[in-house]
């Protein structure tokens, strides 16, 4: 799976619209001759320190620098709309699948009334056919299944 955060957290350093970091990058170099040696007195004197622009975004936590990757093809506005595009995906896939556990949530419950339903009306029906008293355990049975009796208490 694709870490979208950690996309956008390095996707950030190349954002323009981004302020900048107001951090500078010290790079001291020597410039003495090579056959000056290095415990000389005059030697520091040959030392040139530059200061170069941070180049990451404002608030960044690690260290400031003066360098980054390039980041080429396909480039920073295209990766950008790629990463929304996979987050808006994510998102309507999340969604289609509560949909469909409510659907299949709402068939389940809407089968046992249906089936529930058609069973307490064979019973009735069996109960108008009767002519003896025994009979009359149909109507007590068709009462029980009607009031969701007949099922069993799940956890016991």
């Amino acid at each position: 799976m694709i870490d979208l955060d950690a996309l956008k957290a390095r996707l950030a350093e190349y954002d323009d619209a981004r302020p900048r970091c107001q951090g500078k990058v010290a790079r001291t170099i020597n410039c003495a001759p090579d056959w000056l040696p290095s415990d000389d007195t005059i030697y520091s004197e040959y030392l040139i320190t530059t200061y170069s622009p941070c180049c990451r975004p404002e608030g960044h936590a690690d260290e400031c620098r003066n360098s980054r990757l390039i980041l080429g093809w396909p480039g920073f506005v295209t990766v950008s709309a790629l990463i929304t595009e996979v987050e808006r995906l994510r998102a309507e896939r999340h969604l289609d699948n509560v949909d469909l556990a409510q659907a299949y949530d709402f068939a389940r419950n809407k089968g046992e009334t249906l089936e529930r339903e058609a069973v307490v009306a064979w019973l009735r029906a069996q109960v108008s056919q009767a002519v003896s008293d025994g009979d009359l355990d149909l109507d007590w049975a068709a009462d029980a299944i009607e009031r969701g009796e007949h099922r069993r208490k799940e956890g016991k």
